[in-house]
């Protein structure tokens, strides 16, 4: 097993937890993909939407568990840990030191992921592709985004701390950049006609929201499934082809961990 796994999606499992995490670490060397969206035991209090208490439950995914997974598998090029709350700037930093090939990284709806995280990555990997929607990111984030030169999609959707300012950094850089999705975002129409007179190479979707549409929110499974407001960043793709051809595909499910 520890030479064949190269490719495991387990979305939604909400009681896999570091315990989980550092096992899969310390058995499947090789692995080259890993979605963890929305993993982990994310308690909340009674109640619905954003005054919802979150807390740790009985089985927390947390840096802990990603540090393990970055350590042992240095060979990982595909990342999801979309959702999980508990993720941080201080894992994702050890991602990028550990996994020099990570090629695709999706942080969308983890609200620890802030500046520190993009200022790492852009130091340190090449990505192509990178999700960090609903993050909690500035313009100053974008001085060392812009340097990033192999990226060409980016999502930034839901980034309300982000303002014109960062869409100027982008127009200045990212050379490879042929996609930019920034759904509810607070750029003005005339930031976006300036950006796409400078690069018409890139296809922008954005689009802000009518006042009584609230913003997704973040780390619930039914705002990775359902909105068309927030497409996410998919790796599946090109991860599966890169484990069918490099050698076996496992796949487990939530009932099987």
């Amino acid at each position: 097993m520890q030479g064949r796994l190269q490719q495991l999606s387990i979305p939604w499992c909400k009681q896999l937890s570091d315990k989980g995490l550092a096992a899969l670490a310390a058995n499947c060397t090789g692995l080259l993909a890993l979605d963890v969206r929305g993993c982990g035991d994310a308690k909340r209090s009674e109640g619905s939407g954003a005054s919802a208490d979150k807390g740790v439950g009985e089985h927390p995914l947390t840096d802990a568990g990603i540090v393990q997974i970055a350590t042992r598998c240095p060979s990982l090029t595909h990342l999801d840990v979309s959702h999980c709350h508990l993720i941080s700037d201080a894992s994702l930093r050890t991602v990028v030191l550990s996994c020099p090939m990570m090629d695709e990284l999706a942080t969308q709806g983890c609200p620890l992921v802030t500046d520190a995280a993009l200022a790492d990555i852009a130091a340190q990997c090449s990505l192509s592709i990178l999700n960090i929607a609903c993050c909690n990111v500035t313009d100053a984030g974008f001085v060392v985004v812009k340097d990033m030169p192999a990226l060409h999609m980016l999502d930034i959707s839901f980034c309300r701390h982000l303002t014109d300012a960062a869409l100027e950094h982008l127009a200045a850089g990212c050379p490879q950049l042929t996609v930019l999705r920034a759904w509810g975002s607070r750029f003005s129409d005339l930031a976006v006609d300036s950006f796409q007179k400078q690069r018409p190479e890139v296809q922008i979707e954005h689009g802000h929201l009518p006042s009584d549409v609230l913003e997704p929110e973040a780390g619930t499974e039914e705002d990775d499934a359902g909105s068309d407001l927030l497409p996410r960043l998919s790796s599946a793709s090109s991860a599966s082809n890169e484990a069918k051809r490099s050698g076996d595909e496992i796949k487990l499910t939530s009932d099987r961990i």
